[in-house]
C-alpha cells in the first residue's frame, strides 16, 4: 500500500509518499500530476518524523539524522543519492565530485562530465547544496 500526507514549506506544498514504515518520494505537490497521485492519505508515525525534520530543516538548523528512507530508483540513482546523504548538513560539493565518488565506489573513474558538472568545479551556480534552494537535490528524498 502507499500512502501520502502534504507539507506545508516555504517553498510550496510538498507530497510525502510512503510504504507505511519509510519515507519513499517527497516532491512538490504541483509537480505530481493528479492521476499519478493514486494513494491513500494516512497520519504514519513516519510523516510526523519527516515533517519534523523538515521543520527544523525550514528553520535553518541542523535536523540531524535522517528520518526512515527507502526510495525507489536504478541502481545508478541509488547510487547517487547515497553520495547526497552522506553530504553533512551546511555544506556544499560538485556534480564532479559526486560523479567521482560513484566512480571510485565502482572501481573506476567518471569517463565523461557533462559540462553543468565541470562548471560546477569552477564554482558556477551548479553546485548540489544543503540548503533551502527549490532544487531536487536539495531534499533528502528524489524520485
Amino acid at each position: 500500500m502507499t500512502y501520502t500526507t502534504y507539507y506545508s514549506s516555504p517553498l510550496g506544498k510538498i507530497i510525502l509518499v510512503s510504504d507505511g514504515a519509510a519515507l519513499t518520494e517527497l516532491d512538490f505537490a504541483e509537480d505530481v500530476p493528479a492521476a499519478s497521485v493514486e494513494h491513500t492519505q494516512k497520519d504514519l508515525p513516519v510523516f510526523e518524523e519527516v515533517s519534523r525534520w523538515l521543520d527544523v530543516y525550514f528553520a535553518g538548523r541542523d535536523p540531524g539524522a535522517l528520518p526512515p528512507l527507502a526510495p525507489h530508483g536504478t541502481a545508478f540513482q541509488q547510487a547517487v543519492w547515497k553520495v547526497l546523504r552522506g553530504i553533512p548538513y551546511g555544506t556544499t560539493t560538485t556534480y564532479g565530485r559526486i560523479a567521482a565518488h560513484i566512480a571510485a565506489a565502482r572501481g573506476g573513474s567518471p569517463r565523461i562530465l557533462p559540462p553543468h558538472a565541470a562548471d560546477g568545479c569552477r564554482r558556477r551556480p551548479s553546485a548540489v547544496r544543503s540548503g533551502a534552494t527549490r532544487s531536487p537535490s536539495s531534499f533528502p528524498v528524489t524520485a
